[in-house]
């Protein structure tokens, strides 16, 4: 895997943004169809996990002050995945797949935390703190290589629906000329880049609209690197909305490595960055 993709990964459960996940509403276990495999569920009841076991193409690389993950039947029939030690020995946990997956459902079970516990939640995705003892499951499309568990002190579980995927893109010159493929990623080609990053006031590019920044062609200078960079992450950020592509991160992880370019003010920066970007749009795209 690029390098450069897995630290986009890596860095994904820091940097999470509710548009990406406005459309994770919940919805009963019974009525939730997984196309692909439910993690815990596959291990069987009582399979127990420890710091450094390899379970699906995936290895607990983490699991917080010598804890485990055990796997169990809840009464309503779901099996999770729980910290059978609870907070008191640590309750996170960092599991990474050999190769992105595609993760499209969150089940969670009796998510009720008492005062002063947060509740569970996967790479920033919260759980819906029901409490009624009843498998609730949260879709999602959320394609990585990195989970981030954290039960926040709750005894409650969870389990995930989890595809492999190959990595996809679609490049700055098919959002350009397919406008109307924007509409499921929740950004307007109208928008301005000011909209969504944070340009730095020297570059005058604060009102440049997204579809325009697709066609920036470079040139000298900090202005120069930033037109290559917009062109590149303005393609990625709709890569990592549109819920039919494959790509690694999300559109809070773009924006975020992009600011960072940006505020270092150095163009070989800008420069490494857009590579990077540029080449992970240019892994196939899936769309018409």
């Amino acid at each position: 895997m690029h390098k450069g993709l897995r630290r986009r990964a890596l860095i994904l459960a820091s940097f999470l943004v509710a548009s990406l996940f406005a459309s994770a509403v919940t919805v009963s276990a019974s009525t939730f169809e997984c196309t692909g495999t439910w993690f815990f569920a596959s291990a069987g009841v009582g399979t127990v996990f420890e710091e450094g076991d390899a379970w699906q193409g995936a290895t607990f690389t983490f699991i917080e002050d010598d804890n485990v993950m055990r796997v169990r039947a809840e009464t309503n029939g779901d099996v999770v995945g729980r910290f059978p030690m609870g907070f008191l020995l640590g309750d996170r946990a960092t599991i990474e797949f050999a190769a992105p997956v595609r993760i499209t459902g969150i089940l969670w079970h009796d998510n009720d935390p008492n005062p002063g516990e947060a509740g569970w939640s996967v790479n920033g995705i919260a759980g819906p703190l029901t409490g009624d003892g009843n498998g609730i499951i949260t879709p999602v499309n959320l394609v990585t290589d990195t989970l981030n568990v954290d039960a926040g002190g709750d005894s409650g579980g969870i389990d995930f629906c989890v595809t492999p995927v190959r990595l996809q893109g679609c490049t700055p010159g098919y959002w350009k000329n397919h406008i109307d493929s924007w509409t499921a990623t929740g950004f307007a080609s109208n928008q301005t880049l000011e909209s969504v990053f944070n340009v730095p006031d020297s570059l005058g590019m604060d009102n440049v609209t997204l579809v325009s920044a697709l066609g920036g062609g470079g040139g000298p200078g900090l202005t120069g690197a930033a037109k290559i960079l917009f062109r590149a992450g303005v393609a990625s950020l709709l890569n990592t909305a549109h819920p039919g592509v494959a790509f690694a991160g999300s559109p809070a992880s773009v924006i975020a490595d992009v600011n960072a370019a940006l505020a270092s003010g150095s163009r070989s920066t800008m420069l490494d960055l857009a590579t990077e970007l540029d080449n992970a749009n240019n892994a196939g795209c899936p769309l018409n």
